[in-house]
């Protein structure tokens, strides 16, 4: 057993001198075998870093340092203080892509779009807030459907937003996501106005087609539209399925050639809406994306682009959750309800659980369910035993909870995920990558 002085000298090298001298704050330490070596894992602080198995077995399991970790977590907001909305302006789309979570584009009953009263009573509602907290700042997402086929609720919630933000001396920012099958007109028109705009694109023109409707033509044109007018604004998200795993390699080199410098967003096909007709709408098996992730990650940093995914959060240090959907949230639908995730927008059953509050366009006011708002809000890692002294932790953080909840309705905020081996060999492999190839061309 080391003495005492032998382990400080081993924390020193853990942490750096000039972290050390004081012993105030104490952040776990996690010990991962990769061969003939051990990798030193500190979430907290950030910090990871190969050793060799006799001081692997002299670390301790936690480590201080004479000042807390930097604050990079989700903010935990007062209740119902919400300064971000989603806008879900229509549950029409003109595509029927074959995975859709919310099975739009098909035969529907009634199609709505968002009256302008709710969308403007939603901006009024988080500038009201803004005003109460520091930052003074508000972010608006036009989300559907698809949002521009409410192309005059769009543009008039967006000039709304800035309009009533400066009057009041509050930062806004407009963001969508889009199909991006629209014309050109409207892309331009986008480029200038919106300061994001999330592109769903799947890849080279067979996958895409494939996936998305055969749309490709619509969209890779919409996307250098954008590029060429505000290219700083352009971000995409490919949707993967068992038909694309194999080659995200492909897409990256497609969409890093085309888009260089552009941010690339890789998620799998969530197990609800429209899926399982056909190797095209089935979920990728996990060992295998997270490991073309990897690969897709070192050939989009080739062109100067970065790569995402929700399960490598590694530098959100105290984040409990997986996502908004616990508590912080505000989405409001095209038929008035609030939401805490948007996927639940038509699941029946389960999606109840998500619902948190409805407009109400008499009284013009928000109303709020407090009961499921507080449930919500417990959806963390705290309530999942196997996440306790688990290395990945702070990467899954226990992973989608709308996901888990399609699976295992009874008691989904107590279970681990679905994929918790496959992410916790990713966090591993990805901590490798880092060690051998620096953290460039991820986005963590």
């Amino acid at each position: 057993m080391p003495s005492a002085i032998e382990l400080k000298k081993l924390e020193s090298l853990a942490m750096g001198e000039k972290e050390f001298k004081m012993r105030e704050c104490f952040y776990r330490l996690f010990k991962i075998a990769d061969g003939d070596k051990t990798i030193v894992f500190i979430p907290a602080l950030s910090k990871v870093f190969y050793v060799d198995s006799k001081v692997a077995t002299a670390l301790p399991d936690f480590v201080s340092t004479n000042q807390p970790a930097p604050k990079k977590e989700m903010i935990i907001l007062p209740n119902y203080l919400f300064t971000n909305a989603t806008l879900l302006l229509t549950n029409r789309c003109n595509l029927r892509c074959v995975y859709c979570f919310g099975d739009f584009g098909g035969p529907i009953s009634r199609i709505i779009s968002m009256p302008i009263q709710t969308a403007y009573a939603a901006i009024d509602f988080i500038l009201n807030n803004a005003q109460q907290l520091p930052g003074r700042r508000v972010r608006v997402v036009m989300f559907g459907g698809e949002p521009t086929l409410a192309w005059e609720t769009l543009v008039k919630t967006t000039i709304y937003l800035r309009q009533k933000a400066s009057d009041v001396n509050i930062q806004s920012a407009a963001t969508i996501t889009t199909n991006g099958c629209f014309s050109k007109e409207r892309a331009i028109w986008l480029a200038k106005y919106m300061d994001n705009i999330l592109l769903s694109i799947d890849g080279p023109k067979d996958l895409h087609n494939a996936h998305r409707n055969g749309s490709f033509a619509r969209v890779f044109d919409t996307a250098k539209t954008i590029y060429t007018v505000a290219p700083q604004k352009l971000s995409f998200r490919i949707t993967v399925s068992a038909f694309s795993v194999d080659r995200l390699p492909e897409i990256a080199m497609f969409l890093g050639s085309n888009f260089p410098g552009r941010r690339q967003g890789y998620e799998p096909i969530f197990a609800m809406g429209r899926i399982g007709y056909n190797q095209c709408s089935m979920p990728p098996a996990p060992e295998l994306f997270f490991k073309k992730f990897l690969e897709a990650a070192k050939i989009a940093k080739q062109f100067k682009s970065t790569t995402r995914i929700s399960v490598l959060k590694l530098e959100k240090r105290e984040d409990l959750t997986f996502c908004g959907a616990s508590g912080n949230n505000f989405m409001v639908t095209y038929d008035d309800r609030v939401l805490a995730c948007h996927r639940m927008a038509e699941i029946e059953g389960v999606g109840s659980l998500f619902r948190y509050g409805r407009f109400n366009p008499h009284t013009n006011t928000f109303e709020f369910d407090d009961a499921k708002y507080q449930f919500l809000k417990r959806l963390t890692i705290n309530d999942i035993p196997e996440c306790r002294n688990c290395f990945a932790q702070h990467s899954c953080r226990g992973d989608c909870p709308a996901t888990k909840a399609m699976l295992y309705p009874a008691d989904f905020w107590k279970k681990p995920s679905y994929r918790c081996e496959a992410i916790r060999e990713f966090t591993k492999i990805a901590l490798r990558h880092i060690l051998e190839h620096s953290k460039e061309g991820l986005v963590l």
